[in-house]
């Protein structure tokens, strides 16, 4: 993942480095640097020469003489790697020199005249720094990367680089200090079993013996000198949920439960386990005793407790199925004691001679949601599920939780909602998890409810967002020049803007109105308006809306709504703006054709870039098709007749659907109409609808929150089509959007808090 990021970072450099043009904010923030007192000189300076090449020499020969052989093979490489591949790229990019790209620069000391990217200074200084975080502390760490940092800016001060530059040096020295650590090994933290027992007998815990656990690599069994068997589980810095580029991969591709949400730091963790096992105990859950807890060294941090005869469910409840009653029993106590277990799955149970115990509490939630709950139960019903059986585990878990807590859990009873051990379980046998759910199911008399999936956002979001940005990358190129859009910006009427900005908020309230109109139990108008603000915000994480409906689906069901009525009137309320959609276009369009005559849009001149538009088109042509296609047939499947009868059937509840509906796209349409009104663009007010409507219309085909980077694209080709002037069509599509789209984001996060915190969601 390192070397990716590196390389799309080194990529976009290498790029703007050859641009004809240099940006205002790259010349702007060199002429910060580039002119900072004199007295700066001589400790950047100095701190400068940390990059140069004779610097790695000695920088190995000091890890050598501290007895770190492998650092200081490793260090040499890295940083005669990065220099040797920066000299190369200098070669193939074709950059103007410095005195071409800015006028007035001071040359502070000696500078090696020649190309300037990519930086080689920064580029052998973040291979060191990124070769050597593995055995360094934190401190240590963040020491070196300031290091890198002061290299950087120094290079910019002496007139020698350029901030892309640096960017680009920057990147070749990631690049190369991962590739070494991906090829050569890093150092995983976790000490062997002879290191270890070094440890204990230096912070006073000597033992016996210590031996490590098969498939456990930070689990040991170890004997104390009087004999007593303890678990010893060593937690280091270096676990994959604690890196931050991998939080961040998961926060980019799954918006599911991860298996690895203990992100806090080793002391943290083993405390937290500790606090989960002293609770669990105090309410009599059968969970092993807690001993002890303990830092081994800087970064490293070790909890042990009871070591607990016996044999994993998993090997008990083959040999004897009555066993899963004793899993069950113990899981329930957890749950009445105030906790979930986080990671339920038959390797979290051990069958003793008399009792089943829970362990492996380092996932365990102290305050858990119904939610947490249900997760626990999923998991451990899938688990028990692949060892006897689907209907041998039902019945067990009917027995102890009941009917009624198994088909609560039946929406995270599907695969990414799961644990990692249990999917593998999955895999390895033929269990089929829908024939799981479906002998589930058949212990209520209602249909089940909906499965809750993970919403993948890096195919279904990224990649459509990614073609809107292209199209508008492409439409804004034909601006000619973006500093016009830009002044016309700077011209706005801020009464007009004020103006917007309420259209905005009351479409809010009309969003209120319509799901009062589709729901059959009153509802509160100002607590439903926050509800649908709460929605601006968890639609802006998902495509297509679906936070929205989630967030309305979870409110409805607080105010005492059963799953399937709430999603019978979100999805009333969906199609209600969906008709809404199709009547004003149906309406609005021939009026402006009435009016004026539209002209045919003239083929652009993209040059070579036709065969990309045309790509584009078609991919949000098919991603739009299949997405309303999906989203109508699963409203379809959920709706019982009745109630959409009962709506037909009501004036009152029909008028506010339709009319809330209506009164959303008209307030969301007259943010644009006052946006151009701001910018100096007067255009009639039904034109300005038409072609909003219109352009909704379209960019719904992009299953991206709220059709980002389509709707821009469509709304400004519209305008273009109506009359109004190119740059100042640009700057009121993105001062509408901006007002519409971005700014109700904090607001919407401070009313999801706050309505969690009341528990109104």
């Amino acid at each position: 993942m390192r070397i990716v990021l590196g390389l799309a970072v080194l990529l976009w450099a290498s790029l703007t480095a050859t641009s004809v043009e240099t940006s205002t904010i790259e010349i702007n923030l060199f002429r910060l640097i580039n002119q900072l007192p004199g007295a700066a000189g001589a400790p950047l300076i100095g701190l400068m020469q940390l990059g140069a090449l004779p610097a790695v020499p000695v920088i190995a020969l000091v890890c050598l003489f501290g007895r770190r052989v492998r650092l200081a093979r490793l260090l040499a490489i890295g940083g005669i790697t990065a220099w040797i591949v920066a000299k190369v790229l200098a070669q193939l990019v074709a950059q103007r020199l410095l005195d071409e790209r800015v006028s007035g620069a001071v040359l502070h000391g000696a500078v090696t005249p020649g190309l300037a990217f990519p930086s080689t200074h920064v580029a052998v200084a973040a291979a060191l720094a990124t070769v050597a975080s593995p055995y360094l502390s934190r401190s240590g760490r963040r020491s070196a990367w300031f290091l890198v940092g002061a290299v950087a800016v120094a290079r910019i001060y002496v007139g020698a680089h350029f901030p892309v530059d640096v960017i680009g040096g920057f990147a070749i020295g990631w690049i190369v200090g991962s590739a070494l650590h991906l090829v050569l090994g890093a150092p995983r933290g976790l000490p062997d079993p002879r290191a270890l027992s070094v440890r204990l007998d230096r912070i006073g815990h000597p033992m016996a013996a210590v031996e490590p656990l098969p498939g456990a690599p930070a689990s040991f069994r170890v004997q104390e000198l009087d004999g007593t068997m303890l678990h010893m589980r060593v937690v280091d810095r270096d676990r994959r949920e604690a890196d931050w580029l991998y939080r961040a991969w998961r926060l980019i591709a799954f918006r599911d439960r991860d298996d690895g949400r203990d992100l806090r730091g080793p002391d943290h963790a083993v405390e937290h386990e500790a606090l989960a096992l002293m609770v669990a105990s105090r309410a009599e859950v059968p969970v092993p005793q807690l001993y002890w807890t303990a830092r081994l060294a800087e970064g490293e941090s070790v909890v042990a407790r009871e070591w607990l005869s016996g044999q994993p469910l998993a090997d008990a409840a083959v040999a004897d199925p009555g066993t899963l009653t004793g899993a069950w029993q113990a899981l329930r106590r957890l749950h009445d004691a105030g906790l979930a277990h986080g990671n339920p799955s038959a390797s979290a149970f051990v069958a003793g001679p008399s009792l089943v115990s829970c362990v492996d509490l380092r996932r365990a939630r102290l305050d858990p949601t119904a939610d947490d709950k249900q997760h626990d139960i999923a998991g451990l019903l899938a688990s028990s599920a692949t060892i006897v059986g689907p209907a041998t585990a039902v019945s067990a878990a009917r027995d102890v939780v009941g009917a009624s807590a198994l088909l609560d859990a039946l929406p995270h009873l599907q695969p990414l909602a799961l644990s990692r051990s249990t999917r593998a379980m999955l895999r390895a046998t033929p269990l089929r998890l829908e024939d799981l759910r479906a002998m589930v199911a058949g212990l209520g008399t209602e249909p089940p409810d909906a499965v809750q999936r993970p919403i993948r956002v890096l195919t279904r979001n990224l990649g459509p967002l990614l073609l809107g940005l292209v199209a508008l990358a492409l439409l804004l190129t034909q601006a000619g020049n973006v500093q016009t859009t830009l002044n016309a910006a700077r011209r706005a009427d801020i009464a007009w803007l004020m103006l917007a900005a309420t259209s905005a908020a009351l479409g809010y309230v009309m969003a209120a109105v319509a799901l009062i109109g589709a729901t059959p139990q009153p509802l509160a108008l100002g607590r439903t308006s926050v509800v649908q603000l709460a929605g601006a915000f968890t639609n802006r994480l998902t495509p297509a809306g679906l936070g929205g409906v989630a967030t309305n689906v979870r409110y409805l069901e607080r105010a005492g709504s059963k799953r399937s009525a709430a999603v019978t009137a979100v999805g009333a309320d969906a199609t209600a703006g969906f008709v809404v959609h199709v009547l004003m276009l149906a309406i609005l369009l021939p009026l402006v054709g009435l009016r004026s005559s539209l002209r045919l849009p003239s083929p652009p001149d993209l040059d070579a870039y036709w065969a990309v538009a045309v790509f584009i088109v078609v991919s949000l042509a098919i991603l739009g098709v299949w997405n309303w296609r999906r989203r109508f047939s699963s409203f379809a499947a959920l709706w019982p007749r009745a109630d959409v009868a009962a709506i037909v059937r009501s004036p009152r509840r029909l008028l506010l659907l339709l009319g809330g509906s209506a009164g959303v796209t008209s307030a969301q349409a007259f943010v644009l109409v006052a946006s151009l009104e701001a910018l100096g663009v007067h255009l009639p007010v039904v034109t300005v609808v038409a072609v909003f409507v219109a352009g909704t219309a379209l960019a719904a085909a992009a299953p991206t929150p709220g059709g980002l980077g389509a709707l821009e694209a469509a709304l400004v080709a519209g305008l273009a089509q109506v009359g109004a002037p190119t740059a100042p069509a640009i700057a009121a599509v993105l001062t509408a959007r901006l007002i519409g789209y971005w700014l109700p984001v904090l607001p919407g996060w401070l009313a999801y808090r706050l309505l969690r915190q009341r528990e109104t969601l």
